[in-house]
């Protein structure tokens, strides 16, 4: 997801559609994400000296993604429950998340669609991001 910001407007939303046949990553992962409550209070935990635990650089990404914008993921992979337990909101379906994130910012907001998603860093023609800022 992370890779998307450099298009993403400030408040935006990205609807993801994934499986996730494989779980939700693995258990370190998952562990950050049931404690996590939000994205702020994970990133004042990240600058302590004490805190280091495996696999935190993937919730310091979605982290850093939520700071910016609302995240709906549609998955078949996944209980219901898990879903309710994530940071993110949940849709059953690729066009119930589009109708969600219309009904939020109007129908004349802009769409990107990003295939291959982890291996595409989309960009605005004429404009220079790092990541890093987003």
């Amino acid at each position: 997801m992370i890779g998307c910001l450099n298009v993403l407007h400030t408040g935006g939303t990205i609807v993801i559609a994934t499986r996730i046949s494989e779980g939700i990553g693995s258990a370190q992962f998952q562990r950050l994400l049931l404690e996590t409550k939000t994205p702020s209070e994970f990133m004042e935990r990240v600058f302590q000296p004490d805190f280091f635990t495996v696999d935190q650089w993937m919730m310091q990404h979605l982290c850093q993604v939520l700071r910016k914008a609302r995240v709906i993921l549609v998955s078949e992979g996944l209980p219901r429950e898990t879903l309710g337990d994530l940071l993110v909101e949940s849709a059953p379906t690729v066009e119930a998340g589009l109708a969600q994130a219309i009904e939020r910012h109007g129908r004349r907001a802009s769409i990107a669609v990003i295939p291959e998603g982890p291996y595409v860093l989309p960009t605005v023609q004429g404009e220079l991001r790092s990541i890093a800022c987003a």
